[in-house]
């Protein structure tokens, strides 16, 4: 039997994911693995079927598969979920973020948080915590425009639930522009906080755009944030106040994370990030689903037994139709003393849990 992971083929996370789940195959086979997690000899004789590219998805039945880790973004997971109802194997999606996904095939489950739950978080922290009320909202429709579209949806819908106010929301050119003129129309709303639901480059670009028409509140961005092709685009910008959402810490001192971190350092020679620890999450929760199970009820009822899952990225409990409480990082950006650059550090998370959101209106700075 196999397990296959399916990853894009032209996305550079591949290697970060492809690392995780190498490494999570190593605690899942192993003889002191299986017995950590549970996983059942009904697995552990599997090996694993790597491809990457999403197009080989029908060789997972030829190959027997019995499960599948889904890939990196949205856009590519939505993909194998099409697919998902003539697969008919049980599928975990470690980092995709949208809301459909656990809607469209009951096969589905994941192990990332999704945009109602951090979008969720982003604005308990802007209203609860910093004590703002009024907000703005870009959708950028250059990169990812189903995941920005997701991400302003949900904010605006979080805010406004939580008695905030949206005052203008702006969708950006679809040529990659950023009208000086948009930025200022915006800006003449007033608006508190703003969101930027974009990524890397394109992320510090627009967030450059804003600091240098005058904007001096808070910026907030969701887990496309986390990544250091756009810490490293905000060289030489005064980035100012920002949040953003995360899968992961490294800061992270739970036994689970430091066990996994000095294993993958021991066999990659570099410290794991959130592709990393999130792949070997999922494929860990995979194995424990399958653990003898003979039907999807199986895995269902399997599934639901991880509560409080202390895992290398989060803390985990599993719920009913493939929906999750786990840990949410926010991220804030700060400067190395030594190096004097700007750095991702974690501030102010308390490594909160989605279902205890409401806990940020009792927390003081």
């Amino acid at each position: 039997m196999y397990l296959a992971v399916f990853i894009n083929e032209l996305h550079f996370y591949i290697h970060f994911t492809a690392f995780g789940v190498k490494e999570s195959v190593t605690a899942l086979f192993s003889p002191e693995g299986c017995a950590a997690e549970g996983v059942c000899n009904s697995i552990s004789n599997c090996t694993l079927a790597l491809t990457v590219s999403t197009r080989y998805t029908g060789k997972a039945v030829k190959l027997n598969a019995v499960g599948l880790i889904a890939g990196y973004s949205s856009e590519e997971v939505s993909m194998i979920v099409k697919k998902s109802p003539q697969l008919r194997l049980p599928t975990v999606i470690p980092l995709a973020t949208s809301e459909e996904h656990i809607q469209i095939s009951p096969f589905i489950y994941r192990n990332s948080y999704s945009d109602s739950q951090q979008t969720a978080v982003l604005s308990a922290y802007l209203l609860y915590w910093q004590v703002l009320t009024k907000g703005a909202v870009f959708i950028d429709p250059v990169d990812s425009p189903e995941y920005s579209r997701s991400v302003a949806r949900n904010f605006s819908q979080a805010v406004t639930d939580a008695g905030g106010t949206i005052l203008k929301t702006t969708i950006l050119p679809e040529n990659g522009d950023i009208p000086q003129a948009v930025i200022r129309d915006t800006l003449a709303t007033a608006p508190q906080f703003i969101l930027l639901p974009s990524a890397g480059k394109r992320a510090a670009k627009l967030l450059k755009a804003l600091r240098e028409n005058g904007f001096n509140g808070i910026i907030c961005g969701p887990d496309s944030w986390d990544d250091d092709e756009f810490i490293n685009a905000l060289t030489g910008v005064e980035a100012g106040d920002c949040v953003y959402t995360a899968f992961f810490t490294p800061e992270n001192k739970s036994a689970a994370f430091l066990s996994f971190q000095k294993d993958f350092r021991q066999r990659f020679y570099h410290n794991p990030g959130a592709c990393e620890t999130q792949s070997f999450d999922a494929l860990i929760f995979l194995g424990i689903g399958l653990s003898k199970a003979d039907h999807l009820f199986d895995f269902d009822k399997n599934w639901r037994t991880i509560r409080n899952h202390q895992g290398a990225a989060a803390t985990y409990t599993m719920l009913k139709k493939g929906d999750i409480d786990r840990t949410v990082y926010l991220n804030t950006i700060g400067i190395h003393r030594g190096s004097g650059k700007l750095l991702p550090y974690v501030r102010l998370s308390r490594q909160m849990q989605y279902s205890k959101v409401e806990d940020y209106r009792i927390i003081e700075e």
